[in-house]
């Protein structure tokens, strides 16, 4: 019998790792002139902004990585299905 209140939670060292995956990849975009402008600029919006580290987060988690994506009652901007 599964348990009706059951909470499912991300291992500490993988949520880690995505927060050290985003910081770096930040901080990679923050050195390329080129991002910055189109940041200034408004092209990169927040959506763009999340679909390029979707891009990355898949490059790490091997196409595990979702935006957008429904989630229980609602959508969720980035969802890792880590073990389904």
């Amino acid at each position: 019998m599964q348990d009706a209140e059951a909470q499912w939670v991300l291992e500490d060292e993988v949520y880690r790792s995505i927060l050290r995956i985003i910081a770096s990849t930040i901080r990679a975009m923050e050195r390329t002139p080129t991002v910055a402008d189109l940041l200034i600029k408004g092209v990169l919006n927040e959506e763009g902004l999340r679909n390029f580290l979707l891009i990355v987060l898949n490059g790490n988690y091997r196409g595990a990585v979702s935006g957008e994506t429904f989630n229980g009652n609602g959508k969720t901007d980035i969802l890792l299905r880590w073990y389904d």
